[in-house]
Order: structure tokens, then sequence, then C-alpha cells
């Protein structure tokens, strides 16, 4: 890079770099994240009282351990005094010979004491602070943190469906989930295992005290899910589509309501015109899917079009035509017609309601049961040991001393790969910046890309990133910065994939469905080139045949270019 080809989003990795700023950063693959993460960290210590008000997280030891191998190699090229010639290390060479002024003249030494920079990753944190306060944390001595906790869940349901043969608390439920299962017991076993996994989620809001009761408390979440898709719904179908559909819909109904009185069509002539309404909404879709849920390709008399030759009918059945064609051309409306079949209704029956309020009282009991195999087999799993950590801390209103001392010391925090973090992990992040204000000197740096949200096994939520873009971190404002110049790959493979994956992203972001938009990426190369993709299709799973085939293309890469790396 030199400075006069700059990448296009220099601006916005500039205000990144002010440290006065708290910023959620979007950064793509390849937009050369962990560069603005090394160059924050040295902006920080260059101004820093000591190392230790810097706190940096990341999710892997790999990419901790990378990052503070980055900002070493940085302070050693800054010893020298020749500046490199890219813009972009000599940036990076500028910012760690103030950090190295500010270590002589503080005498950090941190050349020589690189544990004082503290990178590391959130269960290395939680850890920390699980140590620091062991009987606040309900921890002893230290526990193991496995990565694969499936047979301590399967321990923790065994047990408590024992119950069911004791007599113990819990019996009838357990019973009355059995029902509901036609008797599979497994079947049981394999969802309270599944549930365990995400108790993160679930279990905070069975144990606080609240004001809605159980049913009214999951209702509204249903509202809530149900009203976010409508609105969604009503921004991908422009309102002359709908005005349209409902147009043609009550065509249909008025045909349809002397031969089939019952025909669901027909009951729009008694609702008044409600875009906002679930069940509208669902009756029109089936004016356009068929029962497979494919958008219809003909209309017949069983949809209320008649083969009718009057000019109105002969009309309205192209206009009919027409509309499905529409449809079929606008991939993000049919989508959203379809999802609109699988959604839920907005309340529960008597007989759902039963079983759900079997699994409430049941589910506490589960998670009883797996803190006592937690204790007894000396390990726990990663919900459990961030669990503990908040516990330690306490909260803003009713702080630990852990969390007044690390308040008095901590004044930055920055955390990576934000679209992987959990419930749990989020609510930590909450606690560590409580009462934290804009203009009070401390800041919080989040950088992470939803677009490539992986941790679901660590029941990370894409939501809550999209959450802290749009409303912040509680009291917190947070700027968000996208970065969009891709230094990695060519420009004909950033094209090809702004191309193909565009539009298959939803084209709204929606916290509560965890929906994600796509953002086009920019090639800092510009030199064209042939498409470097290729597809290689096999029919179903054929899992030797498709590892053949890459061992393959691996050999064909090695011979055309013998020092080039896979």
């Amino acid at each position: 890079m030199n400075k006069n080809h700059l990448p296009a989003d220099w601006h916005e990795r500039q205000k990144a770099l002010d440290i006065t700023r708290s910023c959620i950063v979007q950064a793509p693959a390849g937009s050369g994240k962990t560069e603005l993460l090394v160059q924050r960290i040295l902006s920080l210590l260059a101004t820093a009282e000591s190392p230790e008000e810097i706190l940096s997280i990341t999710f892997t030891r790999k990419a901790a351990g990378e990052m503070k191998l980055r900002l070493l190699q940085a302070l050693e090229a800054a010893q020298h005094d020749q500046p490199p010639a890219e813009a972009h290390a000599a940036d990076t060479w500028q910012r760690a010979r103030a950090v190295l002024a500010r270590d002589k003249e503080l005498g950090w030494q941190l050349l020589q004491n690189p544990s004082r920079l503290q990178l590391t990753t959130i269960d290395s944190f939680c850890a920390f602070l699980t140590r620091r306060m062991p009987w606040m944390s309900r921890f002893g001595d230290q526990p193991k943190v496995t990565d694969d906790p499936a047979e301590l869940y399967s321990k923790a349901a065994e047990t408590l469906l024992s119950r069911l043969e004791n007599g113990s608390v819990g019996q009838e439920s357990i019973e009355r989930l059995l029902i509901h299962l036609d008797n599979r017991l497994k079947l049981l076993r394999d969802l309270i295992i599944a549930m365990l996994g995400r108790r993160d989620q679930w279990l905070r809001h069975l144990v606080a005290k609240r004001k809605l009761q159980p049913r009214q408390l999951l209702e509204s979440g249903l509202q809530l899910y149900v009203s976010s898709f409508l609105h969604h719904l009503n921004s991908v179908i422009a309102p002359d589509m709908y005005r349209e559909l409902r147009a043609l819909a009550l065509f249909a109904a008025r045909k349809l309501a002397d031969e089939q009185p019952g025909h669901d069509l027909v009951g729009l002539l008694q609702d008044a015109e409600n875009p906002e309404s679930l069940s509208q909404w669902q009756t029109l879709s089936q004016l356009i899917l068929t029962a497979g849920g494919e958008v219809r390709k003909s209309l017949n008399k069983n949809n209320g079009f008649p083969a009718d030759k009057s000019d109105e009918a002969v009309d309205m059945k192209a206009r009919a035509m027409e509309l499905l064609q529409s449809f079929r051309q606008d991939p993000a409306a049919a989508r959203a017609i379809q999802d609109l079949r699988r959604l839920p209704a907005s309340s529960y029956s008597q007989e759902q309601w039963l079983v759900l309020e079997a699994l409430i009282d049941l589910l506490p009991l589960a998670v009883a049961e797996l803190q006592e195999v937690f204790r007894q087999q000396g390990q726990v799993d990663f919900i459990e040991i961030a669990d503990a950590a908040h516990k330690a801390l306490g909260s803003a209103m009713a702080p630990e001393e852990l969390l007044l001392q690390l308040d008095s010391r901590l004044r930055h925090v920055l955390v990576d790969e934000f679209q992987d973090t959990s419930y749990a992990q989020y609510d930590l992040l909450r606690c560590l910046t409580a009462g934290w204000e804009p203009g009070d000197g401390r800041t919080l740096f989040v950088v992470g890309d939803p677009m490539q949200s992986i941790y679901r096994f660590r029941e990370a939520e894409v939501g809550l990133y999209l959450r802290v873009c749009q409303r912040g971190l509680d009291s917190l404002p947070m700027e968000r910065i996208v970065l969009n110049t891709n230094f990695r790959s060519v420009k004909p493979m950033v094209e090809w994939v702004n191309q193909k994956f565009g539009g298959l992203f939803p084209a709204e972001e929606d916290e509560v469905r965890g929906a994600v938009s796509f953002s086009m990426a920019s090639a800092f190369d510009r030199l064209e080139a042939e498409i470097p993709v290729s597809f290689h299709c096999f029919v179903g799973r054929q899992d030797a045949a498709e590892a053949e085939t890459v061992i393959e293309l691996i050999r064909q890469a090695g011979e055309q270019d013998p020092g080039g790396t896979v």
C-alpha cells in the first residue's frame, strides 16, 4: 500500500483508531482486522498509565497468541530508526514508537515483560475471575472446562429421568411430557440435553423475579417474533404488490363464496384490511403458494379463478398470473411468503401450555442435576464458567469487591470475533462496562463480522451483535463502522462473491430473527485475472469422493505453484 493507493474505507479505519470513541467494527474476512486491532492497542498503550488498563479478549488461544506476537513484533521493529516503506506498516511503526517512548518514561519494560499485555481468551478471562473470588463464584478448586460437555448433559438428564421410578419431585412433569411424546423416553432425554446446552438463554427467565407470569412471558416473546416478521414481510413486499394481492384475493373470495363457503379466502370478505394481521397474511399466502410451498404456476376455479370468459374474469386472471410471475422474479418476497407458512402462532392452546408448564417445572431440576454432575466430575462447560465469573463480579447495582477493583483499573476493553458472543459472555461484558459513559475516558471496541458467525456449538447468538449495532451496550453508545476493503483476495474473486452471495442474505437486518444482510466488499488488488472459482458437484453425500477430489486439487495446485501454500 502506498499513499496514492489507499483503501476505499481509509477514513473509516481512521475513525476506528480514534481512541476516544467506543466502536463496533464490521470487519469481513481479509479486511486487515488483526492489523487494525494491533494499531488500536498500540494507540491506547501510548497514552495509558499502565498496560493493565487495556484488556483484549478473543475466542481462541491461537488468535490471542497471534495478537500478542504481532504486538511484540511491532515494538521490536519500532526499535529501528528506519520506518517501513508501506503506508500501513509505517503507520503501525509510528504508533509502536510512541509506545516505546511511553514504556521508557514509565519503566514498563514490555519487551522484557510481555505478560503485562492483557491479551486473553474469553474462557481464560472467566477462569481468572473465578480464581480471584472462589467462594462467590461457587467453585473451590478450579474445575476443568470441557470443549465437549455432551456426556455431562447426558448424565444429568438420565439422573433426572430416573425420578420417574422413585417418585421424586418432578415425576408428574416427566409423566406429562412422556404422554406428549408418545412415551419416547430417549426423545425426552435428548430434548433435555439440548436445553441444558442452551440454559444461558432461558434459565435467567425462569429464576429471575419478574412481573409477568411464565405464560405471559413466553407468549410476549412469540408476539415479538411474529411482529418482527410481519414488519420484515411488509418491508420486502412493496405496497402496490400488497394492494394488488388483496384485490385479487377479494375477487377470488367472491367467486368461492357460493360453491366453497368454507374456503379460507372467503373469510377476507368479513375482515377489514390490516397488513399487520398474521391471520390475514396467512390467508393471502394461499393465493400465492401451492400446498407444497412453491409459487403457483397456474390458477383454476378451486383458487377462485373459474374458466369464466367475461372481461372482468379474464382481466383478473391475467393480473393474478402477472402477480405470481412477480413473486417468482423476486426471491426475497417469495421467501418471505414461504417463511410465513412456518411462523408460529402468537399464543398457546391450553394443551400446549400444559406441556410447556411441565417443561418449566422440570428444567430447573435438570440444571440442579447438571451442577451436581459438574461437582462430581470436576468439569464444567463454557456456560458455567461464564456464569461463575458473572457471579464473582456481581452487578452494577450490587458490585462485588472484584468488580470494584477492575473498575478502578480497567479503562479499555477490546473484543475480537464479537459475532460469536453468547448470552453469558454478553452479560459478562455488560457487567464489566456497567456505568461507563461517553467522554469519561473509558472505551469499548468490538470487532466482528456477522456474515461469518460460526460458533453455534458455543451458543453464539448473532442477534447480540445486531443489538449492539442498533442500540449500543446498555448506556454506552457504540459507533458502527463498516470496513469493506479486502486485502486478501484478487478482484475477480471478490466480485464473484459479491454477485453470488448478495442475493442469498436477507435484505434487512433483524435482531429478533438473527437476520444478517450482506455487505459488499471491494478488492484492494485492482489487477484483472481469471475468475478463480470452479465447482465440483456430487449427488447426495459422498464423503470419500469429496475428500479424493480435494486431495487431487491440492496436488494440482502444488504442481502449478511449488512455492505456494494451501
